[in-house]
C-alpha cells in the first residue's frame, strides 16, 4: 500500500506533468520534421545514405515508429501517461476542496458573519415567521438552506467550488 501511495504521489507531481509535456512536444517536433505516413521504401531510400540529423537512418526511422508518430505505440502511451498524471493531479488537489465546500459552517457571532464576502443582517420584529418566509423563497431559487435558532445559512452552487 505504501508502494502505491508513493507511484501516485509521483505520479501527480507537477515535475512528472511537464517532463511529459516536454518529451511529447520533442515528440511533436521530429512528427513535424520528419514526413509521416509515407512507404516503407521512402523511407530507406531518402534516410539510407543521408541519416536524419546525421543519426538516423531509414531503419531506425521505421523502428522508433518515426513514420507515424502521432498514432505510434509510445506517443500514445505518453498522451494515456499525461492524461492519467492530470487526472490524478486534479482529484488529490480538488477531492479534499470539494469535501470542505461540503461542510456547513455555523458562524454564531455577528463579526464572523460580516467578514464572509456575501452577507446581510437583517433584524425582524416576528422573526420565525419571517425566516420561515426567507427560507422557503430561497430554497425555490436552488439555494440549500439550513436552519437555525434564530438565523439561516444559505449557499447556492457547490459544484462550482471544483476545478478542472
Amino acid at each position: 500500500m505504501v508502494k502505491i501511495l508513493k507511484v501516485i504521489n509521483w505520479l501527480s507531481s507537477l515535475r512528472v506533468a511537464i517532463a511529459l509535456l516536454l518529451v511529447i512536444a520533442i515528440s511533436s517536433s521530429f512528427g513535424t520534421a520528419i514526413p509521416q505516413g509515407e512507404s516503407i521504401e521512402f523511407y530507406i531510400s531518402k534516410y539510407g545514405e543521408s541519416p536524419w540529423i546525421g543519426i538516423i537512418n531509414g531503419e531506425n526511422i521505421l523502428r522508433l515508429q518515426l513514420n507515424h508518430i502521432y498514432s505510434s505505440t509510445w506517443f500514445l502511451s505518453l498522451l494515456a501517461w499525461l492524461a492519467l498524471a492530470l487526472m490524478i493531479c486534479s482529484w488529490r488537489r480538488q477531492w479534499p476542496i470539494l469535501k470542505t465546500a461540503m461542510n456547513w459552517i455555523d458562524y454564531k457571532k455577528p463579526q464572523q458573519i460580516r467578514k464572509l464576502a456575501i452577507a446581510k443582517t437583517i433584524k425582524l420584529p416576528d422573526e420565525d415567521y419571517k425566516l420561515d418566509q426567507l427560507t422557503t423563497l430561497l430554497e425555490r431559487k436552488g439555494w440549500k438552506v439550513k436552519q437555525n435558532s434564530g438565523r439561516i445559512a444559505a449557499r447556492k452552487g457547490l459544484i462550482g467550488r471544483v476545478g478542472p
